[in-house]
């Protein structure tokens, strides 16, 4: 696998970026890395399984997203436009989360069925790791969205974590069907009647002992329930 990897993004960027590329690149060198950023951020020598893609610009963390409208030589828009065009695989960021998402939405596109991403993680938890969603990318969220997070949430389990069917929980203020918000309360009622394996509402102290894989919420709450 080739992945581009945004070395100008981060609060430790380049240094330590380039540095964990590197140390990446030497525990699997069956992929290849391309390292996305400014000439002088890299070392002398590169090993044979790492290459370099220039890019001049850089998308600072607090920067207002619109700017990178005007920044198309960032390395979060050459990173992500090196997947679009085939040359990578995926791509690896610790850059500005909101200009992640909106070069990936601007030159990737969205699924069909998907209105809006959403930002998941794989989290650990007992007995087993589980996938969380929308982890900030969509604070005011309708119950159709909420729908849209699960199926997706659904994939990522079944991928990354080789559930046949996985179980989805909906994180709300009580397990009873009637309790949560107007959102929550609409978005059980589409998650009970879908295709999905819906198992119910869940509490925020299920969050790392559910019984559940994939745990759905708007990104408002996924912001104060994780953040990292």
């Amino acid at each position: 696998m080739k992945i581009a990897v945004d070395i100008m993004g981060g609060d430790f960027a380049p240094g330590e970026i380039v540095q964990g590329a590197l140390a990446a690149a030497e525990r699997w060198p069956e992929h290849q890395m391309v390292l996305v950023g400014r000439k002088e951020a890299l070392p002398s020598d590169l090993p044979a399984n790492c290459s370099f893609h220039e890019a001049t610009q850089v998308m600072a963390m607090d920067e207002s997203v619109e700017n990178l409208h005007h920044k198309k030589d960032s390395s979060i828009w050459q990173a992500t436009r090196l997947v679009k065009e085939g040359q990578a695989a995926a791509l690896v960021s610790a850059g500005s989360t909101a200009a992640q998402m909106a070069a990936a939405t601007l030159l990737l596109g969205r699924v069909k069925g998907v209105s809006r991403p959403a930002i998941g993680s794989v989290v650990p938890g007992l007995p087993a790791k589980r996938v969380i969603l929308d982890l900030g990318a969509n604070n005011e969220c309708t119950p159709d969205m909420l729908l849209q997070f699960a199926r997706m949430g659904r994939v990522l389990a079944q991928v990354l974590l080789q559930r046949q069917n996985p179980r989805v929980a909906l994180l709300a203020n009580g397990s009873e069907e009637h309790k949560g918000n107007e959102l929550t309360r609409a978005a059980y009622q589409l998650l009970a009647h879908s295709d999905i394996n819906f198992i119910g509402n869940r509490e925020g102290n299920d969050l790392f002992s559910g019984d559940f894989d994939v745990l759905v919420f708007d990104g408002f709450s996924g912001q104060i329930v994780y953040r990292d």
